[in-house]
């Protein structure tokens, strides 16, 4: 009888395979934190453009003044779930640290909060133009466009719209556009619902309706 690979069965509630979850410094140094990691949360919110999460670290290295932490770091992770073909894999950056406290003889722990790479892209992104067109092409444009989008390399899971529009950008940022674009669009079976978000499988522009109807039929 062959047996079972133990990183695809689940052991319990909540279990995860950690394979990789690195800082990143602005010197391009890779610090390996996997066995400093206690905690990790990560957030997939179809009402949020961005995944996001935080790592709960302990440590005696001191980090936080060896690197040092400057808000100008990124965290690399691949995670998966058993049973899950999918991992939670990429690049994101690290925008706070908070809870610092000492755990035991010169060791500290604190949180790390991260987000999507792309939001650091889209803080510094401020659009004046005119817009017009099909919405689900200049929704493309937004995400994946160097000069006017949150340049993107991940998939894109877009829904076709059956209206266009014409619009001034007034310096809004590209997701400030793609949250302007979700409440104006129609899909081709006259949805008026769409949401702009981020999950594991990457970025998507999809009616409500249309994931009603995906969730029904699993």
């Amino acid at each position: 009888m062959a047996t079972q690979n133990p990183g695809t069965q689940l052991r319990y509630a909540g279990d995860v395979n950690i394979e990789k979850i690195d800082i990143i410094t602005p010197k391009g140094v890779y610090i390996n934190v996997k066995n400093q990691l206690i905690q990790i949360r990560i957030f997939e919110d179809i009402f949020s453009p961005f995944i996001s999460g935080a790592i709960v670290l302990k440590e005696s290295f001191d980090f936080q003044t060896l690197l040092p932490l400057v808000g100008e770091e990124y965290l690399e992770i691949k995670i998966s779930t058993p049973t899950l073909d999918k991992p939670i894999s990429g690049l994101f950056h690290i925008y706070k640290m908070s809870d610092k406290i000492n755990v035991g003889d010169r060791a500290v722990g604190y949180e790390l909060n991260f987000i999507s790479s792309e939001s650091i892209v889209d803080t510094n992104k401020r659009i004046s133009k005119v817009f017009a067109g099909k919405i689900s092409d200049i929704v493309s444009t937004f995400v994946y466009d160097k000069i006017d989008g949150i340049e993107t390399k991940k998939k894109f899971n877009i829904e076709n719209t059956r209206n266009t529009i014409k619009y001034v950008s007034t310096y809004w940022t590209p997701i400030q556009n793609l949250t302007f674009l979700s409440d104006n669009s129609i899909s081709e079976n006259q949805s008026p619902s769409f949401l702009f978000y981020e999950n594991r499988d990457g970025f998507n522009f999809r009616s409500i309706n249309e994931l009603l109807d995906e969730y029904v039929s699993y």
